[in-house]
């Protein structure tokens, strides 16, 4: 892929200064983006892994990129008429305009309440087009679409216009000077938007719609024991309407000039809305045991779902429909986050007797063991992480020097959760299953030294 990108931002803001009353802040915000971008594929790929003797791809062979490749074709129309390749070249024109104000408040009702809210009022123009252009060759001929530009949007779904009003409440009150409760509420919105799908399917399937969530958070921040101890806690509850979500590896019918096609995989996964909620506590806190030691911490505990009635697109090649497989995800994980986690942290620092200072920092942190609504068969292991770091720092504070231990106790798991992989097909045939996943895992056991100096 290539991207051509141009942005103006412009922002002005209006604030006091010096008031013991009231504070506030008043703008206007603009953002003009223009983006083209070039997704082009070779899909010839898979035709050499089914039959390596009789099929080569273009790409690696007689141009670097499916874009070169792309480039060529345009250039002379027909080229590849004669190869048994198969090239799409995908021009995405993108252009979103946004413009806001929004004013925010602070008013100290006393010395020890305030109250502070805030007002964004925004609109988005927005174009977006998806133009696939599929070259002549002897497995794409004129019949199946060959030499033919195919809109992937609707023309009646390019243009766009959204607006929203979303605002915070928030009230705080200090029962002394080192502790203050809260209560705020903040709304939100994210704009619709389409998805890149490298096969073409349905147009319906492409375009996702906007999202908008309200929150409630409900927390305290305080001081204890003269300063040695800090606590801070937090309770917040999210609800969403039209929560946006990307399905990987999504088993949908394949379109082409000629009709409804075979079932292929979406790599590039497909965007949908559902509604959802998320709610949890974070809990933090650092204790001055004396001052060459602090110890520190925090834990954290998540609950999210997808509500009743929720569908996501599904990774099922036994799939017959005309759109994409679905499965019923209400009550399942937004996401693939651990709903528990818990940290702890040690910072000592004692003066060396060569001069200077020396330094131990430990951190460990463990996390939960976690399912996903993307792939409901797989589990991700409780994980723990511990970092040691044993340095020196000299009095000027000019030479730095430490050694470290990341991941001192070598576990490693999935860091990510991916759908099954089940798009090996031979030309002309649709997807096959299978078990296999791709996957990502947190790095192993990292030892290292570092050396700074500071001119």
């Amino acid at each position: 892929m290539r991207t051509n990108t141009g942005i103006e931002t412009i922002e002005m803001r209006i604030s006091n200064q010096d008031n013991d009353k009231l504070e506030y802040t008043v703008g206007f915000f603009s953002r003009d983006s223009q983006t083209f971008t070039h997704a082009d594929l070779d899909v010839s790929m898979d035709n050499y892994e089914v039959h390596p003797g009789l099929f080569k791809p273009l790409v690696g062979f007689e141009y670097k990129t499916p874009h070169q490749a792309c480039l060529a074709e345009r250039a002379s129309p027909g080229l590849f008429a004669a190869k048994p390749n198969v090239i799409t070249c995908m021009g995405i024109p993108l252009t979103n305009k946004t413009e806001a104000w929004f004013a925010n408040f602070k008013y100290n009702l006393s010395d020890k309440t305030f109250i502070q809210f805030g007002i964004r009022e925004q609109e988005i123009v927005g174009y977006r087009a998806q133009n696939l252009y599929l070259p002549v060759t002897a497995l794409v001929t004129a019949a199946s679409g060959g030499g033919m530009t195919i809109p992937r949007i609707p023309v009646n779904l390019q243009n766009s216009l959204n607006d929203s009003t979303t605002g915070s409440f928030k009230i705080g009150h200090y029962f002394n000077e080192d502790v203050m409760l809260y209560v705020s509420t903040e709304s939100g919105f994210r704009s619709p938007g389409a998805t890149i799908s490298p096969v073409a399917i349905n147009p319906s399937l492409i375009t996702f719609e906007k999202e908008e969530s309200d929150m409630v958070e409900i927390g305290m921040k305080g001081e204890f024991m003269d300063g040695r101890l800090r606590l801070n806690a937090a309770y917040y509850d999210y609800s969403f309407e039209g929560y946006q979500t990307k399905w990987d590896n999504v088993s949908a019918r394949t379109y082409t000039a000629a009709g409804p096609g075979v079932i292929q995989q979406v790599q590039g996964g497909i965007f949908n809305n559902n509604d959802a909620s998320i709610s949890g506590l974070d809990f933090e806190y650092a204790y001055v045991v004396n001052a060459d030691l602090t110890l520190g911490g925090s834990y954290t505990s998540t609950d999210s779902e997808f509500d009743a009635g929720s569908i996501g697109y599904a990774n099922d090649p036994s799939y017959a429909g005309m759109l994409a497989a679905t499965r019923d995800v209400s009550g399942q994980p937004v996401g693939d986050a651990a709903e528990s986690s818990l940290t702890f942290y040690l910072d000592h620092t004692t003066a060396a007797s060569w001069g200077g200072e020396r330094y131990t920092r430990y951190n460990i942190s463990w996390r939960d063991e976690r399912t996903s609504a993307i792939n409901p068969d797989l589990s991700i292991k409780a994980l723990v992480l511990a970092n040691i770091i044993v340095g020196w720092k000299s009095a000027d504070d000019v030479w730095d020097a430490s050694f470290f231990v990341k991941n001192m106790l070598d576990d490693v798991d999935l860091s990510h959760i991916q759908s099954y992989y089940t798009d090996y097909h031979i030309p002309g045939g649709g997807s096959l299953p299978s078990k296999f996943y791709a996957a990502n895992t947190n790095m192993g056991r990292q030892l290292g030294a570092q050396l700074v100096y500071r001119f």
